[in-house]
């Protein structure tokens, strides 16, 4: 973070002075803690996560115990972060929002709010630059904020990043209300390009071809920085990390000493305390299968076979209680866990209960970046977005529903908002079919009344 007053400063000397300034406030970000916890949480979720796992085995050795340290040939790692993440936004963005301000928004605002989702997931938050129509996505660990110090609003946004290849320059983007200006940064060599600015709207007259043919006017500035931010909780906390890491450990342990075993394990005989003895042994049948050290002090160390049973019920059931805890911790909804026993309508909206409240979260930060986009765009108190979120249900309930909605008044614009996981073609067509059952006839078009229907039997009765 870089407060207003910092930049302006910076601004008032010379180009080589502002980039050294925003260059160096770069580098203070990413040796932040903050940003290292960004990158932790993004590591979960891609599935690039790596811990250090092993295990301590301790020896009786001539002058006491010694602890050698064994390490899996093959480490798992878990893809619970992946998942709880992509099953809370596809439960949140399944189904489009509603707005009467659609034709201001990008058309492509649906799967670019899902992109946003998983960046927040990952980091916290994510930006979003919205010109014409036009909106462009900018993650937080390639984005700087600079803040006012009284009211702690965005005055100007500093985007940095790298293009995919060899010794690419560092491209350092400064927003403002206008426009943006753009360095390139050699950070191999350290030279920095003569910044180019870029504005965002400028009234000009083209041709059919989107040519420039005439300027006329000046660049025209937005009221405030076109950049809105979505909000909300990084998906890993220190005690889900704990427990993904727990996970991770007893998994790969069981996996490794049931390959390296195979119910069976060693004991040493004659063991007199000489650990490179020992240790020699256990080399020759691969030294890290489970065993048991007996000593006599008679002769040198040898080793027998000994069978074990595994136990792997009380494996199974540790796993499985570190599973449910991380589903709790991460307020997702287990479904293997619902899908146990008689199954009722009831038991999956109490599953669902701590889920549904994580994605109304998720909501609420959603209608808020949704509301900015809309005042940048122009929309002076804009109306706010409805969001509908999908769930499983059963089959009979849902009837329930249906049938009780139908026995009274409700029109299908209302029921389509109370009962999102129908279309609203579904709901007229069901509308229809009420009508017609409480006719007696044929289905009515769309658009007619029961009124209307009644008057078109009458005519048709005289």
């Amino acid at each position: 973070m870089i407060l207003t007053n910092q930049l302006e400063q910076a601004m008032s000397q010379s180009e080589t002075e502002l980039v050294e300034f925003i260059k160096k406030s770069i580098d203070a970000y990413q040796s932040s803690k903050e940003y290292l916890k960004m990158l932790e949480c993004q590591s979960y979720i891609e599935q690039t996560h790596t811990h250090d796992i092993k295990k301590n085995v301790t020896i009786p050795s001539e002058d006491g115990t010694r602890t050698i340290t064994i390490k899996p040939k093959i480490i798992k790692y878990s893809d619970f972060a992946s998942r709880f993440a992509k099953q809370l936004i596809n439960r949140h963005w399944t189904i489009p929002i509603k707005t009467v301000h659609e034709d201001v928004l990008d058309p492509n605002h649906t799967a670019q709010g899902a992109e946003m989702a998983m960046w927040v997931m990952k980091h916290g938050e994510c930006h979003a630059l919205q010109v014409q129509r036009k909106m462009t996505v900018f993650k937080a660990t390639e984005f700087l904020k600079v803040l006012d110090p009284r009211t702690a609003q965005m005055t100007h946004g500093i985007r940095f990043y790298k293009m995919p290849v060899p010794d690419a320059p560092l491209i350092i983007e400064l927003y403002d209300n206008r426009g943006y200006t753009q360095w390139f940064v050699d950070e191999v060599y350290g030279g920095v390009t003569e910044g180019v600015f870029t504005p965002y709207l400028r009234n000009n007259r083209v041709n059919s071809r989107g040519e420039t043919i005439e300027e006329l006017s000046d660049v025209t500035e937005y009221t405030k920085l076109p950049i809105a931010t979505l909000k909300g909780s990084r998906m890993l906390t220190r005690s889900l990390k704990a427990d993904i890491d727990t996970f991770d450990h007893e998994d790969t342990m069981w996996h490794d000493e049931f390959q390296r075993t195979h119910n069976v394990y060693w004991t040493f005989e004659g063991h007199s305390g000489n650990v490179d003895d020992l240790l020699e042994t256990q080399a020759v049948i691969d030294a890290l299968r489970i065993s048991r050290v007996e000593s006599d002090n008679l002769g040198k160390t040898g080793a027998r076979i000994e069978t074990v049973e595994f136990p792997f019920e009380a494996h199974r059931e540790s796993l499985n209680r570190l599973e449910n805890d991380m589903h709790k911790k991460a307020e997702v909804t287990n479904i293997s866990a619902i899908t146990i026993g008689n199954v009722t309508a009831t038991a999956i909206e109490m599953a669902f209960e701590a889920e549904v409240n994580k994605v109304g979260e998720l909501i609420r930060h959603g209608i808020e970046f949704y509301k900015d986009l809309l005042e940048i765009s122009g929309v002076e108190n804009p109306e706010p977005v409805e969001f509908s979120i999908k769930l499983l249900r059963d089959e009979s309930a849902l009837m329930k529903i249906l049938a009780e909605a139908y026995n009274i008044e409700v029109p299908a614009e209302i029921l389509w908002r109370k009962i999102p996981f129908l279309s609203q073609a579904e709901v007229e067509e069901a509308e229809n079919m009420r009508k017609s059952m409480f006719l007696g006839m044929g289905a009515p078009p769309t658009n007619e009344t029961e009124d209307d229907v009644r008057r078109r039997i009458e005519d048709t009765q005289q």
